[in-house]
Formats: structure tokens, C-alpha cells, sequence
């Protein structure tokens, strides 16, 4: 139909249906806001030391996420540095907590820029990490409000 719609009307319609047997689905309530688990933790940056962070956080099962300016799938600054990179020292020292290189994908001393944004993202599924991209962040201040 087309026109005007009357609610005392519809709410005939209902009546209507509930007495040819049709049934009133029920839903579950939302959860409040109070309930829902926010972040009790903000690490700024995606690289290994916020990585670092965010996966011993994810193994205490602590609330957490990991803001980056970066829009990309980069991590930290390493998108920034040219192709021909190598990591100056031994891979063993590059290691992040939890997760070391293997040597099938890692077979080399040294690795390159990115290899090394390759360990970073196969660290950050292995703790599935939540990071937010595109995210700068101007000031940091300590607060109570959950604004």
C-alpha cells in the first residue's frame, strides 16, 4: 500500500498475525557499554617494541591496541628504509619475545628490510595483534574519562 501509515493500525496487523499462529521472534539484549571489553592499554607504534608489547599483553590476556600512523601494512619506520637494507647484525639479536626466524624463511645471518617486514607480520598473526592504521597520534595525556 502506498499512503499514509496509521502505528494503531499496524499494531492490528500484529494482532491479526499472532492469532493465524505467526510468532514474535525474541532477541537476546545488547550488551551495555559498561559491558563491552575496551582497551585498558594503547601501545603507539607498530614496531618491534610495541609489537613486542602487544604480544605478551595478548598472551596475559590483557586488552590492548596498537595505534600506527602508517595507512600501509608496514611496520614502524621499516617501510621507510630502501630495498638493499641488511639488518647489521645477526638475526638471533632481532628476535622479538615469543617468536624467533626460523631458518626455512630466514636461512641468511642477516636479513633485509623486507624480510624483516616479513617476520614482523607473520609475529603479528602469530599473537594475533590488533592494529588500528592510520592513526597519528598528536599528545598523550593520563586521564580517568573514557573519552
Amino acid at each position: 500500500e502506498v499512503g499514509p501509515v496509521d502505528p494503531q493500525e499496524m499494531d492490528s496487523w500484529l494482532d491479526d498475525a499472532k492469532l493465524i499462529g505467526f510468532q514474535i521472534p525474541t532477541f537476546d539484549p545488547v550488551e551495555d557499554d559498561e559491558t563491552i571489553q575496551r582497551p585498558t592499554v594503547v601501545i603507539v607504534g607498530s614496531g618491534p617494541a610495541g609489537l613486542s608489547a602487544a604480544a605478551m599483553l595478548s598472551q596475559k590476556n590483557i586488552p590492548h591496541i596498537v595505534l600506527e600512523a602508517q595507512s600501509g601494512e608496514s611496520f614502524g619506520s621499516w617501510s621507510n628504509h630502501f630495498a638493499g637494507l641488511e639488518i647489521t647484525t645477526q638475526k638471533k639479536w632481532c628476535n622479538l619475545p615469543g617468536f624467533s626466524m626460523n631458518n626455512k624463511d630466514f636461512p641468511e645471518e642477516n636479513v633485509s628490510a623486507e624480510e624483516y617486514q616479513r617476520y614482523l607480520q607473520q609475529y603479528v598473526h602469530r599473537f594475533n595483534i590488533n592494529i588500528r592504521r592510520g592513526v597519528k597520534v598528536v599528545s598523550v595525556g593520563k586521564g580517568g574519562s573514557e573519552e
